[in-house]
C-alpha cells in the first residue's frame, strides 16, 4: 500500500514538473524570439521582384543660359516626357534591388523668337530600387549615360548625353502603381553652335503610371 502512494506521488510529481518546464519553455520562446509577421496574400505578391515600365510627363525647367535675339534666357519653364524600362538584375535583400534597363527623356523649352528648343536623351540605365515592408511604397534612383541632342531652330548639337531619376512610387495592386520624381538631362559635349550653348542641361518635375511584370 505505501509503495502503491509512492508510486502514485512520484507520477504525479513527474507530471508537474514536465507540465512546469513546457510551460516556462512557451513563455521564455514568446519573450525572447521575435514572432513572424504574418502577411496577407496581396502583401506577399507586393514585395515580389518583377521588371517596371514607367511612362511620366511633367514640367520643369531649362537651367542652362542661351541668348535670344540678345535676350539672356535663363531657368525657361519646360515641358517633358520619359519613358523607362527597369529590368530586374541583382537582389541586394530582401528588399533591395539592382536593375538595369533603358530611359529616354524629351524635354521641350518654348522660345521666344527662334522657335522651341528640343532636348533629347536616350541610352542605357543602372537603377537601384528600396521597397517597403509591405511593397506598397517604393523609391528608386537611376543614372544613364547616352546619347544627347538639342536642336534649336536650325541650330543642333549632338554628343554624350547623361540623365538622372529619383522616383517615389505607389502599388494599387501587383502590377499597377503611380510615381512622381524628378528627372534631369544633360548634353555634356558636343560641337557648339551659334546658339545653342554647350551643356544644355534640363530639371523635370514628372508624374505617372508604373507598371510591374
Amino acid at each position: 500500500m505505501l509503495l502503491k502512494t509512492l508510486c502514485v506521488i512520484a507520477l504525479t510529481f513527474v507530471g508537474v514538473h514536465t507540465y512546469a518546464q513546457n510551460e516556462d519553455s512557451v513563455l521564455i520562446t514568446s519573450l525572447y524570439e521575435d514572432t513572424p509577421k504574418v502577411y496577407t496574400t496581396s502583401e506577399k505578391t507586393m514585395s515580389s521582384n518583377m521588371n517596371v515600365i514607367k511612362a511620366n510627363y511633367g514640367i520643369g525647367w531649362f537651367t542652362s543660359e542661351f541668348a535670344d535675339f540678345d535676350e539672356t534666357n535663363e531657368d525657361v519653364s519646360s515641358k517633358c516626357m520619359s519613358f523607362s524600362y527597369q529590368h530586374f538584375w541583382h537582389p541586394s535583400t530582401a528588399k533591395e534591388n539592382w536593375f538595369i534597363g533603358l530611359g529616354a527623356s524629351y524635354t521641350k523649352v518654348m522660345g521666344k523668337w527662334h522657335g522651341d528648343i528640343n532636348l533629347t536623351f536616350v541610352g542605357p540605365t543602372l537603377a537601384f530600387a528600396r521597397e517597403s515592408e509591405n511593397g506598397r511604397w517604393r523609391c528608386d534612383v537611376s543614372i544613364g549615360i547616352g546619347y544627347g541632342e538639342s536642336i534649336w531652330g536650325n541650330d543642333k548639337l549632338s554628343g554624350l548625353g547623361a540623365a538622372g531619376e529619383l522616383d517615389v512610387t505607389y502599388r494599387f495592386t501587383k502590377n499597377v502603381g503611380v510615381c512622381l520624381g524628378f528627372n534631369m538631362i544633360t548634353l555634356t559635349k558636343g560641337k557648339e553652335s551659334e546658339n545653342v550653348v554647350k551643356g544644355s542641361q534640363s530639371l523635370n518635375l514628372k508624374f505617372g503610371p508604373v507598371f510591374f511584370f
